[in-house]
């Protein structure tokens, strides 16, 4: 019997370093594919890239100034980003390898995730919903929360929470990518030397994460021209839009108050809000980092690029579809102490409003929530979720 144990335990044994050595000798073989000629990332200047005519805009004129928020000491290469491509699907990043930034932020969901809230590296469920990328240059503050102001420090964040990647000291993370092949030449494309560095692991990621713009859709196509490439229904849903102060909060080229150079100072301004999903305060939101009440229950408001494709919704991922969100503002927010002036009965109706207020009602009939659904789905840039250069390269 003694004897049989034992064959059991070494057979166990043998069995979990078979695995062991399956999985390392995985990695050293995952090699990424990348083209001979680098894609190319790097943007000059915005300007080229945002379709002139934008109706959003809320009268700020698109000038250079306040776009981008690219610190000189780390421009966007080409080398750059392809690194931050390589580093975004690395699942070494990981603490058990088995998942990376682009486990959660999916191309083909808007670079968002299609669950409410994300899984970790061994299933943890995190707290919110993984937002979606989109223009990222053109932030200010990262994370529902708000609680940092540089995409170089939004990057390792992720990597670093005991929940989602438990790579809690980076000088691991440092040196499980020096066992790789590959990226001592890549760093030294990037940053004109092979040491992988955590300094140059945060700005590559930076850097990829800058170039991923998204401004090719049937709503940039049509802008300047009053949109003639609307159905009559998608038409209906635009003017519905903007007759029910959508733009009020979902403004700008980036559809998310504005963009850069309009309130995107900690503490709150005006492109946070208390949505009123909840008459109470499950979640801190905002005043997790401002310590201030009056920012409970407020969030980022999120850019509304790919929103067709980046379901569930809200910070929680409560919602499933696009109607569902609708319909919460149509008729489902919630009187809460802190909700948005911009979401009150009195803002509504043009006499002013003031944060608590009560919640507005704005009866939609059915035909115009469909138009606004319709609306929305002109928002999608399928070239975006297809583009190679963004792609995993892994695959």
């Amino acid at each position: 019997m003694k004897n049989k144990h034992l064959i059991l335990l070494l057979m166990g044994v043998l069995v979990l370093a078979i695995g062991s050595c399956v999985k390392t000798d995985h990695l050293a073989k995952r090699e990424p594919k990348l083209p001979a000629t680098p894609f190319h990332y790097a943007v000059q200047s915005l300007i080229a890239i945002i379709p002139p005519g934008n109706p959003y805009v809320n009268g700020n004129p698109l000038d250079s100034s306040g776009l981008d928020n690219t610190p000189p000491s780390n421009p966007t290469t080409d080398a750059g980003a392809t690194l931050g491509r390589v580093l975004f699907y690395e699942t070494m990043f990981s603490l058990n390898n088995s998942i990376s930034c682009g486990s959660c932020h999916k191309q083909q969901s808007g670079f968002g995730d299609n669950v409410p809230v994300s899984l970790g590296y061994e299933g943890q469920k995190g707290t919110r919903n993984a937002i979606a990328l989109a223009n990222e240059n053109m932030n200010a503050n990262f994370f529902w929360d708000g609680r940092v102001n540089t995409l170089e420090a939004q990057t390792i964040m992720p990597v670093q929470n005991h929940k989602e990647m438990g790579m809690e000291n980076l000088d691991n993370l440092v040196k499980k990518l020096s066992s790789a092949s590959y990226y001592p030449a890549l760093f030294n494309a990037a940053f004109g030397s092979p040491e992988i560095t955590k300094q140059g692991i945060s700005e590559a990621l930076a850097q990829f994460m800058r170039s991923m713009h998204t401004f090719n859709t049937r709503f940039d196509q049509g802008a300047a021209s009053g949109f003639p490439n609307f159905t009559p229904q998608e038409l209906n849903g635009e003017a519905t839009f903007r007759a029910m102060k959508c733009n009020s909060c979902h403004g700008g080229n980036n559809l998310d108050n504005g963009g850069m150079g309009m309130d995107h100072n900690m503490p709150s301004g005006n492109d946070w809000a208390n949505g009123g999903l909840d008459a109470g305060f499950p979640d801190p939101g905002l005043m997790d980092v401002t310590g201030a009440s009056s920012d409970n229950g407020a969030f980022k408001i999120p850019s509304l690029r790919n929103v067709s494709l980046t379901a569930p919704y809200m910070h929680d991922g409560r919602f499933s579809t696009l109607e569902q969100v609708v319909e919460h503002y149509n008729s489902g927010i919630a009187a809460n102490p802190n909700l948005d002036f911009r979401l009150t009965q009195a803002f509504f109706n043009g006499t002013g409003g003031t944060t608590g207020g009560a919640p507005v009602r704005m009866n939609m009939t059915s035909q115009q929530k469909s138009d606004l659904v319709a609306f929305l789905n002109t928002l999608t840039d399928n070239s975006f979720v297809s583009d190679p250069k963004f792609a995993d390269p892994f695959k």
